[in-house]
């Protein structure tokens, strides 16, 4: 059995989340447990995969998307843990299977996946150096270990509605030993509130630090002056190699 768990906080369109749910079920080897934990969600929806036993619907318990990823490594502990943006796919069939073979052996390191961008019909693979460099921390494709000791345990700074997850992640890598691993493992939406420039966004690497805030607005007056598409091949052109596809 795996040993690991995959936590999906949905807020928005339920086809992003059946896209989601319908990824992880196609895996050859399925999970220790699928958290879904979304403010509110239909019934029907629900009793639609309540026979399939390491799915679990928390409903209605989370004050913010932040604090529903704390509810989730609260039932996760024990575990190895991704986070799965709804609407994000796995890559392929293979990609639980091939990161349970580096869970057995290596359970006390992060390990990190390559994450594949994708805008419309294109997709953006991460380019090898930028994979290896140690900036490359790829929400999901980053998957923290079980956790034994409390004293190890970080959650995410809820105060925050945009950036903790980079925190999270770089608070790990603090404690955790990291191996990474050259596997396309998610395809991952761009268009979401961490990719596109927005005044909260801005205000918010304010509070990290003059110098983030200044190259958010940077970003923020490129993105309204060039549009999204543009926005995403500059920015990205020096990490991530494009590829036309209608990969779904």
């Amino acid at each position: 059995m795996s040993k690991l768990a995959i936590i999906t906080v949905h807020k928005g369109s339920i086809l992003n989340l059946e896209k989601t749910i319908k990824s992880v079920l196609s895996q050859i080897e399925k999970p220790k447990k699928f958290l879904i934990i979304t403010p509110h969600i239909q019934n029907l929806f629900v009793k639609k995969y309540k026979k399939i036993k390491f799915i679990k619907f928390i409903v209605g318990r989370d004050k913010s998307i932040y604090n529903a990823m704390n509810i989730g490594l609260n039932l996760t502990k024990k575990n190895s843990i991704l986070f799965l943006n709804s609407g994000d796919i796995f890559y392929d069939k293979n990609c639980t299977k091939i990161a349970s073979k580096y869970l057995k052996k290596k359970s006390k390191f992060i390990n990190i996946f390559k994450v594949v961008l994708r805008h419309n019909k294109s997709l953006f693979f991460p380019k090898k150096k930028y994979f290896l460099s140690k900036s490359y921390l790829p929400h999901p494709g980053f998957i923290r270990p079980p956790i034994i000791n409390n004293n190890y345990f970080i959650k995410y700074i809820e105060n925050f509605e945009t950036i903790s997850d980079g925190i999270w992640m770089l608070s790990n890598t603090k404690i955790f030993k990291q191996q990474k691993i050259s596997k396309n493992f998610v395809i991952h939406e761009l268009g979401g509130v961490s990719t596109v420039p927005t005044f909260k966004l801005m205000n918010e690497k304010f509070r990290l630090s003059k110098s983030h805030f200044i190259k958010e607005t940077l970003k923020f007056l490129l993105y309204k002056a060039i549009g999204q598409t543009l926005y995403y091949r500059l920015i990205y052109f020096n990490k991530f190699n494009f590829n036309e596809s209608k990969k779904k």
